[in-house]
């Protein structure tokens, strides 16, 4: 007696491998953009952790973050004397970064220069020159992140600190606010030290957004939400 031996034709094959084809096209991209978020949220809440243990320990030896002096005009203290004063005995800095070009960054807004590009509006672009003058400073780290510290004096009074971003993959692109870069301040409550810019803020870093400094918000979002970053949240 004859056996028989069942197999799949080769239109039945080509129809299966193409369903797959189909599927995966559809679930590997849901995937991919998952771990990437579940990536950023666990970096994001370690540069805080690292950033905020800094700052107690500079405030051991500086006083409160909140009454440090930035820099002024028209004096011999510097933005950079600041810096090496209250920032760089407590990071792991391995470069100051005079010129964006030192950190590694490259022309993203015409000749000669570099912005960070914001996630909300899209397309837009944070308005502040990534580089170091008299007004910010710009450093690398050991963890492969990028810290820009920026302060603004209204006349020619003492500088306040205003922003801390920190790009968590250094120079590697996207460099875009709310999604690899995310900003910081220090808190006017003494012993807060670092926090989430305007962190107290509700219904923040929103889809349908279109305020300048929206993306600014995300970080504060991602903290509210339990250092996760939500199916809702504009990635």
């Amino acid at each position: 007696m004859k056996k028989s031996f069942f197999a799949f034709t080769l239109a039945e094959i080509l129809i299966t491998l193409g369903i797959i084809g189909i599927v995966a096209q559809m679930t590997i991209p849901a995937l991919i953009q998952d771990s990437q978020k579940k990536a950023t949220a666990v970096s994001l809440k370690k540069a805080y952790s690292e950033m905020s243990q800094a700052v107690k320990l500079s405030e051991i030896d500086n006083g409160p973050a909140k009454e440090w002096s930035w820099g002024t005009y028209n004096t011999t203290y510097t933005q950079t004397d600041s810096f090496n004063q209250y920032w760089k005995p407590y990071f792991k800095v391995i470069k100051f970064c005079p010129h964006w070009r030192d950190c590694g960054y490259t022309e993203n807004c015409g000749s000669g220069c570099f912005l960070y590009k914001t996630l909300l509006p899209a397309g837009g672009q944070c308005g502040l020159s990534v580089q170091s003058n008299e007004s910010r400073n710009l450093f690398a780290l050991s963890n492969g992140s990028i810290v820009f510290l920026v302060s603004y004096s209204l006349g020619a009074g003492p500088q306040t600190q205003e922003f801390i971003f920190v790009d968590l993959n250094g120079a590697k692109k996207p460099n875009t606010i709310g999604k690899d870069v995310f900003v910081f301040q220090i808190s006017d409550i003494e012993g807060k030290g670092v926090i989430p810019y305007k962190v107290n803020e509700t219904n923040l870093c929103q889809k349908d957004s279109t305020a300048d400094d929206a993306s600014y918000f995300c970080t504060a979002r991602i903290m509210q939400d339990g250092w996760e970053i939500t199916d809702d949240y504009p990635w």
